[in-house]
């Protein structure tokens, strides 16, 4: 008889129960603070600024693409391919901007759900990571731009330095001068005696023989 009447019991309810069930499915906190919806955008500008698709071990999109989600699913497939974690009001923030109404839900649950739009949501994800990308490419020209424009300033002043110590080299006074003109009148005669020792080595005998 107990039998009897919790069998009873529990198939009258089996609507209500259900129900509810797929309430707790689609129940999402949209009660969300602004800090969340920045805590949750920030979260996906990061994951897309970091997202290389040309590199070996990228994660694929391909979760993301086909019919909508919904949200518990949205969320299962960040941790599963990005390994991001969102809160429950971090996901009410993110149904506020990717969200789309779902018909379908409506009739099977006689709720007012939403879905996550992945078309949406990729179109997004793709904007974040081509901003980043072209952002960080024109840093790296930058700096490889202000490294040349380094190495060119050393050098130019490694020149000036060098030109500058030669013409300080050249710097002399009046107290030089004297000894400047000594020098040069001790390499003149010099050179005299030195050219007439060196016409008469080349000259001597041979000269004397040839007017005898």
């Amino acid at each position: 008889m107990n039998a009897c009447i919790c069998f009873f019991a529990f198939y009258t309810l089996l609507p209500q129960f259900t129900h509810y069930c797929a309430f707790l499915h689609y129940f999402i906190d949209m009660k969300f603070a602004p800090d969340d919806f920045n805590s949750a955008l920030e979260k996906i500008r990061q994951i897309a600024s970091n997202y290389d698709r040309s590199h070996p071990s990228a994660p694929s999109l391909a979760g993301f693409l086909g019919t909508a989600m919904k949200p518990k699913e949205f969320k299962f497939m960040l941790l599963r391919t990005f390994n991001l974690t969102l809160t429950d009001k971090e996901l009410g923030a993110l149904i506020s901007v990717f969200g789309m109404k779902s018909d379908a839900d409506n009739k099977t649950t006689g709720l007012d759900v939403v879905r996550i739009d992945n078309n949406e949501f990729l179109k997004y994800f793709n904007k974040i990571q081509r901003e980043e990308q072209s952002r960080r490419y024109r840093e790296r020209i930058t700096r490889e731009r202000e490294l040349i424009k380094q190495e060119k300033d050393r050098l130019e002043a490694l020149e000036r330095k060098k030109q500058a110590d030669c013409l300080n080299s050249l710097v002399h006074s009046a107290e030089d001068e004297p000894m400047f003109l000594d020098k040069i009148r001790q390499a003149a005669e010099n050179y005299a005696v030195d050219s007439a020792l060196y016409v008469d080595g080349i000259q001597g005998e041979h000269y004397i023989q040839h007017i005898s």
